[in-house]
């Protein structure tokens, strides 16, 4: 059994340790570069979050977790706990997306609408923990990912691909999910890791 140093960062290494490879796919408005940024930076904002939990408002509580196979009404208090860390991360995850969604290409950076941020700017200050930046004014925010270049570019075209059945003429919907499942976008990430790894002890 694996111990943590606590219980916010024993859910938070669940998405760690269910991240797959990267796999970079062929889609012409995806360079490997690109994908590798995306990638990089999914992968540093976890570790980041998971080493320091108070980034995105996580006070930390002694580990605990469930036996295995038991069920999560056997402690209503501590799935409560694990769910609100959940909730958390999607809350996080879902502003990225938007971000990712609506902003407009603009070389390495998005530029994002005063209006797709109105009622987000609380967590903004949140994303710039996790290693973007943020250059706002009262019309238009600039963001970008100073330490992967690319990532945003990458997670745009991926995020994108969710909901459109072509990024590209040679992209179909089935190479774009291939992509999604090697290449996590925040929504891929959140399925990979289900609250049934939460409750169940963690090994290496």
């Amino acid at each position: 059994m694996t111990s943590f140093p606590s219980l916010e960062q024993r859910i938070i290494h669940s998405y760690i340790s269910t991240m797959p490879p990267l796999v970079p796919i062929a889609v012409s408005l995806l360079t490997d570069t690109s994908q590798t940024h995306a990638w990089s930076f999914l992968s540093s904002a976890l570790r980041t979050v998971y080493n320091e939990p108070a980034l995105i408002g996580l006070s930390t509580t002694p580990d605990q977790f469930f036996e295995d196979f038991a069920l999560n009404k056997s402690n209503p208090a501590l799935h409560k706990s694990m769910l609100a860390v959940r909730s958390t991360l999607e809350r996080l995850a879902a502003v990225l997306m938007e971000i990712a969604r609506n902003g407009v290409d603009d070389g390495n950076s998005l530029r994002v609408s005063a209006e797709v941020l109105a009622t987000r700017r609380k967590v903004l200050a949140t994303l710039t923990s996790i290693g973007l930046e943020i250059a706002a004014d009262s019309n238009t925010a600039v963001v970008t990912c100073p330490l992967h270049p690319e990532a945003l570019r990458g997670l745009r075209y991926l995020t994108v691909g969710l909901t459109q059945p072509r990024i590209s003429g040679t992209g179909t919907h089935a190479s774009v999910r291939f992509g999604v499942a090697a290449l996590p976008t925040i929504s891929s990430l959140l399925r990979e890791a289900s609250m049934p790894r939460y409750s169940t002890r963690s090994h290496h």
